[in-house]
């Protein structure tokens, strides 16, 4: 926002980009993993009422459609970048 970082900012800046790059994506993909298991392994089921197979099915469905937005368009937004992936990923972390 100010286009410079302050001097207390710098020590700090290694680490937010570590989160942002590294721990935060493989978290929520780790997270996300565990979810779809743990629907895998256990029964969908209202009361007395278990719902069929397909009905958990296209939940797991519909739950994917939305978490694989972001790594879809992350990726047409590289494609549309010129220069080599090295240079375009280098340029997205400044």
């Amino acid at each position: 926002m100010i286009c410079h970082c302050p001097p207390w900012c710098s020590k700090f800046l290694f680490f937010f980009k570590a989160c942002w790059v590294v721990i935060t994506p493989f978290l929520l993909l780790f997270i996300l993993t565990y979810i779809f298991i743990e629907m895998y392994n256990t029964s969908l089921q209202y009361g007395s009422y278990v719902y069929p197979f397909w009905g958990k099915a296209l939940g797991v469905c519909i739950g994917a459609a939305c978490c694989l937005q972001i790594p879809i368009w992350a990726t047409v937004a590289i494609c549309k970048e010129s220069g080599t992936l090295k240079h375009v990923s280098g340029k997205h972390l400044h």
